[in-house]
């Protein structure tokens, strides 16, 4: 499972202006009990890396859970547990064990191009106030949308603190246009209608270690949490347009 998991992590620290690009949440708050009963978090469970969180998710069913596929890389998925109703990292919640994780056949490591996965759990999850799945947006995300993104991981731009809290915070969408514009000097970040973009003022946004996360608006997943230029430095952070891959989810879940 070492060499594993080191693969994932060599993936995930990819440089771009001399930082990696895996997304965590800067400038938020802690998220009120309840508030996004979909979320998940991803563990490594074995001696080695006893319960170590690495991504997040979203509840689409009892059996199935949406997230990045750059989580699925260099990852067993026998050694992955997916732990649902709690808040917290250090106590709380129930885990189930992972039976299957399906990545995008055409995800690409070096674009990021199709950061989409499925992960099947082993056994039905079971839904209370606290655990709950969310429907999936149909229809593309306009510019100016008012977006809830929540996740585990550093609250500091240096990347130091890491709270135990889920972290929320809200994001405007803008147009693909205007996110290519910004993004122009990062090599690598090509936006397409497979995307959604958000910005925030300097201090604010996605910094290291929580992809496969919830993007949401109006009680509908529209995002993953993909990649963005850390940490909360002004730029666009960018997600996978859920919208954009509904037949392929279908596909893969045999609807």
């Amino acid at each position: 499972m070492l060499k594993y998991f080191l693969t994932f992590l060599l993936l995930s620290t990819s440089n771009v202006y001399g930082d990696d690009i895996q997304t965590r949440i800067v400038g938020g708050q802690d998220a009120t009990e309840g508030l996004a009963p979909y979320q998940v978090s991803m563990r490594v469970t074995n001696s080695q890396f006893k319960n170590l969180h690495f991504c997040g998710g979203a509840i689409i069913n009892e059996r199935w859970i949406l997230t990045a596929a750059h989580c699925r890389v260099g990852v067993d998925p026998q050694y992955v547990t997916v732990v649902v109703g709690t808040n917290l990292l250090s106590s709380g919640g129930d885990s189930y064990p992972v039976e299957s994780f399906v990545g995008h056949e055409d995800f690409d490591t070096k674009t990021f191009f199709n950061d989409i996965a499925l992960l099947k759990v082993s056994k039905d999850i079971q839904f209370n106030d606290k655990v709950q799945p969310i429907q999936m947006a149909t229809s593309n995300t306009p510019p100016g949308t008012q977006c809830l993104l929540t996740g585990w991981g550093f609250t500091d731009r240096q990347r130091t603190i890491t709270p135990d809290k889920l972290q929320m915070l809200k994001a405007p969408t803008i147009s693909k246009e205007n996110c290519q514009k910004r993004l122009r000097r990062a090599p690598g970040f090509v936006i397409t209608e497979k995307h959604i973009c958000t910005l925030l003022k300097r201090g604010k946004g996605s910094c290291q270690g929580d992809s496969g996360g919830p993007l949401v608006n109006d009680q509908k997943l529209v995002g993953v949490t993909s990649r963005g230029i850390p940490c909360a430095r002004g730029y666009p952070d960018t997600f996978t347009n859920v919208a954009a891959y509904q037949e392929w989810i279908k596909s893969k879940m045999g609807k």
